[in-house]
């Protein structure tokens, strides 16, 4: 047979074709009853809502978390459906994790393996995640991310926090019991009080090694030089009652301090500060500034959610989320939730991740 004959033959349309289709038609309209209009106009937005969330959402490994934010935003299936899983724990973004498990400290590699450190109370990144500053008691221990001690100190009391400045990595600023603040060289020398504090922890200004934000003990932000002890700015006005931490902007010109009612972000060359309300019956429980760029995520809760909002609202669950960090490129955001940890995808199509849990002590490149 020829290949035109074949392809005329293929192409040619089955004798009765149209009759056929009609009868099938009306043997399937006998056999099925028919829909009530109201339900389908009902039902349809949410059947479109749950193909685009199947399609957007993936979970490493399912989490009850993520499942629950799905959940939320359909109609309860009658049976529980699972995102399908993406592979292993892989990062979504470059960088290293710190992490704070039953096991301890840990470092957790892009590839999802944990690295561990160590028990101690909390840990740090030094600048490009060379180094580690972790704490426990009155020991503050320099490491490297392999778990090799470099120096270790002795603080006169308890330590409760720490931070290492972001240039050089020249400075490591701690807090500790009795409200004192203190810095210690890099190389653990030179260990000296700088100023008493109140309990938020401290923040180095982007890009320097000496220019560092805490509150007072009377709840005023200041700015000071931690070499020469001197006053650099100060904030307009009190920070929040319960102020526990403070996020710098990536430029270095705005602040912000985060209390449970509000946030209020001071503007410390300028002289000047704006405040965030939280709505009614809702506190907030985090406040973080992108890395890159000038995107605040805000993370509140009220009515037993959580909700995380960094311009519009990222997720929500049940969970309370008391920590929150960006990837080094600013384009997710690492939730602590108290059954494991939560990826948000803040730039680019919704995506959600969820990873073993632990407290979330910083996310490093």
């Amino acid at each position: 047979m020829s290949d035109d004959l074949r392809t005329r033959l293929e192409q040619a349309p089955l004798p009765d074709a149209e009759d056929a289709e009609r009868r099938a038609w009306a043997v399937m309209r006998s056999a099925v009853p028919a829909a009530r209009p109201s339900r389908w106009r009902r039902r349809a937005p949410v059947a479109v809502l749950v193909a685009v969330v199947g399609v957007t959402v993936a979970v490493t490994p399912p989490g009850a978390a993520v499942g629950e934010w799905v959940r939320e935003r359909v109609d309860p299936p009658q049976r529980d459906v699972r995102p399908a899983a993406t592979p292993a724990n892989r990062l979504p973004a470059a960088g290293r994790l710190l992490v704070r498990d039953a096991g301890g400290i840990a470092v957790v590699g892009h590839d999802g393996s944990r690295t561990r450190l160590g028990r101690y109370d909390g840990a740090t990144w030094s600048p490009r995640g060379r180094f580690i500053a972790a704490w426990r008691g009155t020991r503050l221990t320099a490491l490297t991310p392999q778990g090799e001690v470099r120096w270790q100190i002795d603080a006169p009391a308890r330590i409760r926090a720490a931070r290492w400045s972001p240039a050089n990595g020249y400075r490591v600023a701690y807090l500790t019991d009795g409200s004192r603040l203190r810095v210690v060289a890099g190389d653990g020398t030179g260990d000296r009080p700088l100023a008493a504090a109140g309990p938020a922890i401290p923040a180095w200004r982007p890009g320097s090694d000496q220019a560092l934000a805490f509150v007072s003990p009377g709840g005023r932000l200041q700015l000071r030089d931690v070499d020469t002890g001197a006053l650099l700015e100060r904030g307009h006005g009190d920070v929040p009652a319960g102020t526990r931490a403070l996020s710098w902007s990536a430029g270095g010109r705005l602040i912000a301090a985060a209390g449970s009612r509000e946030i209020r972000v001071f503007d410390l060359r300028r002289g000047r500060s704006r405040r965030i309300g939280s709505r009614p019956r809702e506190r907030f429980t985090a406040a973080a500034f992108s890395p890159a760029g000038p995107t605040l995520a805000r993370i509140s809760r009220a009515g037993g959610r959580s909700t995380v909002r960094a311009g519009r609202e990222l997720f929500a669950t049940r969970g309370r989320i008391p920590r929150a960090a960006w990837s080094p490129d600013g384009r997710w955001l690492m939730l602590e939730t108290p059954e494991q940890l939560v990826a948000v995808r803040v730039v680019g199509a919704p995506r959600v991740l969820s990873f073993p849990g632990g407290r979330l002590e910083g996310w490093s490149r």
